[in-house]
């Protein structure tokens, strides 16, 4: 047979406000108190210190990630970006694949000098469009320097038929150019890699990735370019090889990769977008054109879909063409450390931004910054914003979600540390003990307070007394040798001051009630304690007890092992019925049940146990009454009386019969806690446990 704990129940007396059920199973479903608050900081490696794990914030961008509801901050203590592994100052280095367009409009077939302005244009000629109605008759030839030595190409009379056909790179210079990039490659970033390829309508001259500081290796590359223009312009297979060097752990030989890729039109394929995706290197376009044509949208949405940059430059000058290789080779060579940050959760109100104090280069070669505040996190979706700045003085911005509202943690583990929650008390300097009272002839103590760690220095506790005082109070004396800030300061109240002055320095209390304390992280809500010093202490239970034989009884209250309902009806443990089978039966009889008047200060556990007048066990039962349950009780000054009904039925679900019985009864009152009288005042309840042997009487009818 079960213990009978379901053959208890309390109500309370007349005088309160009506009749009140507790049961055990009131408990169940209660919010439970957050015992650890937890700092988001991404992945630990070996310790708190340092951050040695990154966080891909670019990765992250427009996405939401979840966190326990308990994690209320981004930490301080340090963030780690995920970066290429380079040094902290100066030239980076990469792997670098040059592609280059071989197509036949690359190269200068004619020169047309206007005669007004002496400026020339020069054109690919395509018989298709008219291009040779334009030449002089009979031909004339004009040579002009070329940057792979002179060059011949027909005179034109004017350049009606050709205007399509402006030739991409006259002077020949693109071949030049990139040779002199690779020397610049090699001479600032030697540890980097260097590849080539040309196309047309195929790839041609292809050469894989070598690494710029082996002897030979910057002649075998700058040997393999080769201009020979003809056919046509397909983008595809050039990109998807040099794609294939850049993901190949065999060839590359740094954690950045980037393609230069010059053209001067649009492609005659339009199936290479597909290669863009996670693996594609960052495009630096290229696009040789002395004005904007619609064929620059094709390079610039390969750049901008990739993260490189695009840029447009006048074929008719091969210096210019020079220095912006070498300004693209800078950028992508350039130190990408993140040397700053600035983190806003923009769901707050007003929103909360913290700055980097500072960046240190991890063994992951990531950019560990520590920042000059937490980030408070709201339970459910946080807008958070990252703005990185590199030192190349580059600057890009993330976007994504924090979504608060996972199940608790309660331990420290991956992205997480936890803490317990913040503690205040006061203090007795003369004895170096927390006081149960404030003591009328004394004039101060000090406050305590234990927090998780975070920036803060100073921090201040609000406090206020039962006729409205309300000062604050510095906690200035900061100490973190136990590995969590404990910070202390001293209060000073008056306890006899009936007209309170706010903000004097002073809690004045008028010789009563208590004295609350709240402190709150300034930037973290969900971090709060509340400390209440009351001004007097109550007993647990007032007299002695009676029990006895009350009239009248709580009307249809039913008894069986599982619960208390209507109609009575009796049942074993097997739930075969024993009593009251038919539902019509009498239970309660005129003379009631054994009701034990009691009058209580606090919430109680009890056990009780039913002997009969031989001494032979009868039943038992153990319960309590819950700290909610004693908060909804009405009262009279601290204290509530209520009735113990024990209802007459023995272990095995047999009804008592008529005779004599005692009772043994242990009350432990769960004092030593704070709690609230009549008049709202908070009082301190002394714990206590008190043994009743009680003989009583009951008539079966």
């Amino acid at each position: 047979m079960p213990s009978q704990r379901s053959n208890r129940y309390f109500h309370q007396s007349a005088a309160a406000i009506g009749s009140a059920l507790f049961a055990l199973s009131m408990t169940v479903g209660m919010a439970e108190a957050v015992e650890k608050r937890c700092d988001w900081h991404g992945p630990l490696s070996g310790g708190e210190k340092p951050y040695a794990k990154c966080v891909d914030f670019a990765a992250l961008n427009g996405k939401t990630m979840d966190l326990p509801k308990n994690v209320t901050r981004i930490s301080a203590d340090g963030l780690s970006f995920c970066q290429p592994a380079t040094p902290t100052t100066g030239a980076g280095n990469a792997d670098i694949v040059f592609v280059y367009d071989n197509s036949g409009s690359m190269t200068a077939d004619a020169i047309y000098i206007n005669p007004a302005t002496n400026d020339s244009s020069f054109h690919y000629i395509d018989q298709s469009r008219g291009c040779l109605n334009d030449i002089v008759t009979p031909h004339q030839d004009v040579t002009y320097p070329g940057k792979e030595g002179p060059w011949t190409v027909l005179a034109m009379s004017g350049e009606a038929g050709c205007t399509g056909n402006i030739a991409g790179d006259p002077y020949n210079a693109r071949g030049f150019v990139i040779k002199a990039g690779i020397d610049f490659l090699a001479s600032s970033s030697p540890t980097s890699t260097a590849g080539a390829i040309s196309f047309n309508s195929q790839i041609e001259y292809p050469q894989p990735p070598l690494q710029m500081n082996v002897a030979g290796n910057v002649a075998t590359v700058k040997n393999s370019i080769k201009l020979d223009t003809s056919g046509g312009t397909i983008y595809r297979l050039p990109l998807q090889q040099a794609k294939t060097w850049l993901n190949d752990a065999n060839l590359i030989k740094t954690q950045k990769q980037a393609i230069i890729f010059i053209s001067d039109g649009a492609p005659n394929d339009n199936n290479y977008l597909d290669l863009v995706d996670s693996r594609m290197p960052p495009i630096y376009s290229i696009f040789l054109s002395k004005d904007v044509t619609p064929d620059t949208a094709n390079l610039k949405e390969l750049s901008d879909r990739t993260g490189g940059t695009f840029s447009r430059v006048n074929p008719n000058d091969p210096g210019a063409m020079e220095a912006l290789l070498k300004s693209i080779i800078k950028t992508i060579t350039a130190n990408t450390l993140p040397k700053a940050a600035t983190i806003t959760n923009k769901s707050l109100a007003p929103p909360q931004t913290s700055k980097s104090t500072g960046v240190v280069s991890n063994p992951d070669g990531s950019a560990g910054m520590m920042l000059d505040s937490i980030i408070a996190l709201k339970l459910g979706a946080n807008q958070i914003e990252i703005q990185l700045t590199r030192e190349d003085n580059s600057n890009v911005t993330y976007s994504f979600t924090m979504n608060v509202a996972g199940g608790e943690i309660s331990s420290s583990s991956g992205n997480y540390s936890c803490w317990d929650m913040p503690t205040l008390t006061a203090i007795d300097k003369k004895t170096n003990t927390p006081p149960e009272i404030y003591r009328p002839d004394n004039t101060s103590y000090q406050l305590k307070l234990t927090r998780s760690p975070s920036d803060l220095k100073d921090v201040t506790v609000v406090g206020t007394s039962a006729n409205n005082d309300k000062e604050n109070i510095g906690l200035s004396n900061l100490n973190n040798n136990l590995g969590y800030p404990t910070q202390t300061g001293d209060f000073t109240y008056n306890p006899a001051k009936p007209n309170p002055s706010l903000n004097n320095g002073v809690l004045e209390v008028d010789g009563k009630g208590d004295l609350t304390f709240v402190w709150t992280h300034p930037r973290d809500a969900r971090e709060t304690v509340t400390y209440i010093l009351p001004g007097r202490v109550v007993p647990v239970l007032d007299g002695d007890v009676d029990l006895h034989i009350k009239d009248p009884v709580t009307q249809g209250v039913t008894f069986d092992p599982g619960s208390i309902k209507d109609p009575v009806v009796v049942v074993d443990s097997k739930d075969h019925c024993i009593l009251n089978c038919t539902g019509t039966e009498s239970f309660h009889t005129s003379n009631g049940v054994p009701t034990w008047n009691i009058v209580i200060k606090s919430p109680f556990r009890y056990s009780i146990r039913l002997f009969d007048n031989l001494g032979q066990f009868v039943s038992n039962s153990d319960g309590e009454m819950t700290a909610a349950e004693w908060a909804s009780l009405s009262k009279s000054g601290d204290s509530a009386s209520i009735q113990i009904k024990i209802i007459p039925v023995s272990k095995d679900g047999q009804q008592l019969g008529t005779g004599a019985y005692l009772m043994h009864a242990d009350i432990t009152s769960m004092g030593d806690q704070v709690t609230k009288n009549s008049a709202g005042e908070s009082i301190v309840v002394k714990s206590g446990k008190t043994e009743y042997l009680k003989r009583f009487g009951y008539v079966r009818r």
